[in-house]
């Protein structure tokens, strides 16, 4: 065991005494936080230029003209006009060449750039919405206000045919948008788009971990068997201590980092103290929620062992990193599906394909850390349902891991010794069945 413990403490300090682990430590949090952040305020704070359109109203009833005048009353923060309207013209829809020859001069000049966008209403408008716009570089924002100012002025019409009696502006207030407020069980107040980013900021964490520290436990490998520095090592320890020693470690390492991640939060919560918003506070409270934070601490420490292993089986079986690249695909691949299924998690947590997926050994560490971090904090009780599910998928992948560490064990004791070329599969099940 004193050897074990030599192995545990070499890699543990040969990863945090060096410059590039502090780099990390602040630098990933940043990287996350702005990947997942920086997108949002971006859009939100750049404002479009103004936009240069014409409307073509083969629909006849002067609805062109109504939202051509709404059009221009928008406004930029700069006082800017948002919109500026070319013209409004008022054709007629048949296929013939009058209407192609028109429609074939406002894409040359969208295409050109003269025109932002030309906005085509079709006969039957207020019934079906038949709205065409063509764009080459139409902006993002300017479609949203175009979009809301089309809505009100059809709405308008709209209420205008039915002949309610009432009037509009009545009309438009009665028919005004829901404020919702989302609200727990047991009314607490919840940011759920604060919630949605905490889910997918812990899947980004284990993939990062994952693969930042699973990488490194096979450059370990393969540097030490190149050097064949590691025919010395296995003459003082066996195998299986070597591995065990290099994994346990690396992960040492990143607990590390990811307790002093913790730390960090803490601190920023407690210096922030009441500028966070109450619903935003109220949702880091349920992911400080005891319950949370043991599983999530379990799920990530399961899913860097379960990695590990399985990257320690293939610094063994190569060469080089360059053979590695092919194998190491896979375990990428299925650590970026799960991190993709972060979103749609959070958005059908309690549906039957997330149960079942989340039972997956390989996918379930950052699945169920995304369905703990958007439930709500009266969930984390032993008798809810979504808590036997995280202690199941945890078994699974507890299991999983030993039964990857006993064959990797098998490949690992051979591969280590293994010069020259890229073992083959045939290969390396004789390594496995041999006892």
């Amino acid at each position: 065991m004193s050897k074990l413990f030599v192995i545990i403490s070499k890699e543990y300090l040969e990863v945090v005494q060096k410059k590039s682990f502090f780099l990390t430590l602040f630098l990933i949090p940043l990287l996350v936080g702005g990947a997942m952040i920086l997108p949002t305020l971006l859009i939100e704070s750049t404002e479009s230029p103004t936009q240069n359109i014409s409307i073509v109203d083969l629909d006849g009833r002067g609805i062109g003209k109504a939202i051509a005048d709404s059009l221009m009353t928008l406004k930029l923060s700069d006082g800017q006009p948002q919109f500026t309207i070319e013209e409004a013209a008022v054709a007629l829809y048949t296929k013939d060449s009058a209407w192609n020859k028109l429609r074939k001069k406002l894409e040359e000049r969208v295409d050109e750039g003269s025109l932002d966008a030309a906005f085509i209403l079709y006969p039957g408008l207020t019934e079906d919405d038949s709205i065409e716009i063509i764009s080459k570089k139409f902006e993002l924002r300017a479609t949203a206000a175009a979009r809301r100012t089309i809505t009100a002025v059809l709405t308008d019409r709209r209420l205008s045919a039915a002949n309610i009696g009432v009037p509009k502006d009545s009309l438009r207030r009665l028919t005004r948008r829901a404020n919702l407020t989302t609200v727990s069980p047991a009314g607490q107040k919840r940011d759920m788009k604060l919630a949605f980013l905490g889910s997918l900021m812990f899947a980004m964490i284990v993939v990062i971990l994952v693969i930042n520290y699973g990488q490194s436990i096979m450059r370990s490998i393969i540097e030490e068997k190149n050097s064949r520095i590691i025919e010395v090592m296995i003459s003082s320890v066996t195998p299986f201590q070597l591995m065990l020693g290099k994994i346990l470690g690396l992960g040492g390492a990143a607990m590390t980092q990811m307790a002093l991640w913790a730390a960090m939060g803490a601190g920023a919560r407690i210096m922030l103290g009441s500028r966070v918003p109450a619903e935003a506070l109220e949702s880091l409270n349920a992911l400080s929620n005891p319950i949370f934070l043991i599983f999530g601490v379990l799920f990530v420490m399961s899913a860097f062992f379960l990695y590990s292993v399985m990257f320690c089986g293939i610094g063994a079986m190569v060469n080089s990193e360059k053979d590695a690249q092919n194998l190491m695909m896979p375990l990428t691949l299925m650590l970026m599906l799960s991190m993709m299924m972060a979103p749609a998690v959070a958005a059908s947590s309690g549906a039957g394909w997330v149960t079942v997926v989340s039972s997956i050994p390989f996918l379930s560490p950052s699945i169920m850390i995304s369905r703990l971090s958007i439930a709500p904090p009266e969930s984390f009780t032993l008798s809810d349902p979504l808590i036997l599910q995280s202690c199941l998928s945890l078994l699974g992948v507890v299991i999983t891991t030993l039964l990857m560490t006993w064959l990797v064990a098998r490949i690992f004791r051979i591969g280590i010794l293994m010069y020259g070329k890229r073992a083959t599969l045939p290969e390396i099940m004789r390594w496995v069945r041999q006892t």
